[in-house]
């Protein structure tokens, strides 16, 4: 089966957690390792979301525009 990269090295990393489980005598630093290595790794699902509110920013600069219309008629066209 075709894994994404991603996924493959979840995969890995989710087998060496498992064989530190499993070991004799417990060995902390094992777990903290493994743990430290799914930390590092980046979803390629969360990608999108460092993209900037494009929605916000556009809603927020309508709101403004209407704004300034308003003291436009309010201050100067009365």
């Amino acid at each position: 089966m075709k894994y994404h990269p991603w996924l493959k090295q979840c995969l890995i990393l989710t087998d060496d957690l498992e064989r530190a489980a499993n070991a004799r005598p417990y060995d902390p630093n094992a777990y903290n390792e493994i743990i430290d290595q799914l930390n590092s790794l980046e979803n390629p699902s969360n990608r999108h979301k460092r993209r900037r509110p494009w929605g916000m920013i556009l809603f927020i600069i309508a709101l403004l525009l209407v704004l300034l219309q308003i003291i436009l008629e309010v201050f100067f066209y009365s």
